[in-house]
């Protein structure tokens, strides 16, 4: 891609400010939390946290930025995600460790390893009172530059 096609798709979908792609990471944090919640040993525990999280998305006001099928996920009962939903929601991990390192907040594990889903969401104030906190994102000379990378 030449530069006149980038500054076209950036015109097309403009970038997302640093507040929206905070907002994206803390709702792919509670879907990525849902996933791995269907595989967990303890139910008591899944099932607690399940009530936890979903409070906690109504709290920081971050529904609007669930997909339909993200929430549908993140709403359905502990053991009710099938194989390919449990394994889509969990894959998100990627995608909030880019947004994550976006904001400055968490590093990019090297191509031959995996992201800690844990890790990554804690960097954004997954389940805190305070993720309203004020984000700022990378410079956009560094974000095209992992863009063209990871590309």
């Amino acid at each position: 891609m030449g530069n006149i096609e980038v500054d076209v798709i950036d015109e097309v979908f403009p970038r997302p400010d640093a507040s929206r792609v905070l907002r994206r990471a803390l709702a792919l944090s509670a879907v990525v939390c849902r996933g791995f919640m269907e595989n967990q040993q303890d139910r008591s525990y899944a099932v607690g946290l399940h009530g936890r999280v979903i409070a906690w998305i109504e709290q920081a006001g971050i529904r609007d930025e669930l997909e339909t099928d993200e929430l549908a996920m993140v709403l359905a009962s502990i053991g009710t995600l099938d194989h390919q939903q449990t394994a889509n929601a969990t894959w998100r991990s990627e995608g909030l460790a880019v947004l994550a390192w976006a904001l400055g907040k968490f590093p990019l594990p090297r191509h031959d390893d995996t992201v800690v889903p844990v890790e990554a969401a804690e960097s954004v104030g997954f389940l805190e009172d305070s993720s309203a906190e004020q984000a700022a994102l990378r410079p956009g000379s560094e974000i095209d530059v992992m863009e063209q990378h990871l590309l």
